[in-house]
């Protein structure tokens, strides 16, 4: 019976699953990108894998900064996005509880007020977890910025996921129109929000193959059976022992029999016959070479 039970909780897994998700045992995976519509002065781009781990509570999200590098490059300085239901998640702060004054993790936990409030990514909308330079989303001046994710380069945020119901995906943390918002700072401001990536299909495996990795379909071997005509080129068929319906004794009206006669068979029906037995399958074969 538990073993009934996990197959169905697996398959119950991966149905809900979406676009751009990959399944493994108590972790579930999706890529996203930035979408150019939703920014406004275009200095921002990115690109990442969320990974949410219901066992441990643990929602991983790696960004990428693939932001045009140069003079009007755009550092990451914060991420948001929702999370479904009543589950929340806090950012993980990488700060050294031993040294309380000492700020080793510039990043906090983007929500205001101890949590309590929503993280505001006008225009992109409001979510309800992220994580910010200061914790300031979308509000870091040209200085605080260079301490954020320089253009090339990434950044892994972890989040602590509490109250979360059986069956949560990752999905639940990036879906919607603007599934993640991202905050850039260069000579100015920038906000981006993003989508989950559609996963391409797979590729079937090549069955075989040759020296270059390419398809190979096996040849058709068809036995082509040895058939030796008779000589002279004739054929005696069947002998008629029912009449042959003219006058005479053994026909129908008492017609006379007569013996079977060699019926010559012309060269062209015996290249047909050849031609045939290279087609025939086992058991026409047999009955072939029984009749000549």
């Amino acid at each position: 019976m538990m073993t009934i039970r996990r197959s169905f909780a697996v398959a119950a897994l991966a149905l809900g699953l979406g676009a751009g998700s990959v399944a493994r045992a108590g972790t579930t995976t999706a890529d996203f990108h930035s979408d150019a519509n939703t920014s406004k002065r275009k200095l921002g781009s990115f690109t990442g894998t969320a990974t949410y781990d219901d066992v441990a509570g643990l929602l991983t999200v790696t960004v990428n900064n693939t932001s045009a590098a140069g003079k009007n490059a755009a550092a990451l300085t914060g991420i948001a996005f929702n999370v479904a239901g009543n589950a929340a998640a806090v950012y993980r702060d990488g700060d050294d509880t031993a040294t309380p004054r000492t700020d080793e993790d510039a990043y906090d936990d983007a929500r205001t007020r101890g949590g309590k409030h929503l993280v505001k990514a006008k225009p992109l909308g409001t979510f309800e977890a992220g994580s910010a330079l200061n914790g300031k989303f979308g509000r870091a001046s040209r200085r605080i910025a260079a301490q954020g994710v320089a253009a090339g380069a990434s950044r892994t945020f972890v989040f602590d996921v509490s109250g979360a119901t059986a069956g949560m995906t990752v999905n639940d943390f990036l879906s919607g129109n603007v599934g993640i918002a991202a905050a850039f700072r260069g000579k100015q401001a920038d906000k981006v929000g993003g989508v989950l990536t559609a996963s391409t299909p797979g590729t079937p495996s090549p069955v075989g193959g040759d020296d270059d990795g390419g398809n190979v379909t096996p040849p058709i071997v068809i036995d082509i059976p040895d058939i030796t005509p008779p000589a002279g080129g004739d054929i005696t068929p069947p002998v008629n022992t029912g009449g042959d319906n003219g006058p005479g004794p053994g026909g129908i009206d008492g017609g006379s029999q007569n013996g079977p006669a060699a019926v010559p068979l012309p060269p062209a029906v015996w290249s047909g016959l050849l031609g045939l037995g290279a087609l025939a399958t086992p058991k026409l074969k047999r009955k072939l070479r029984e009749l000549l």
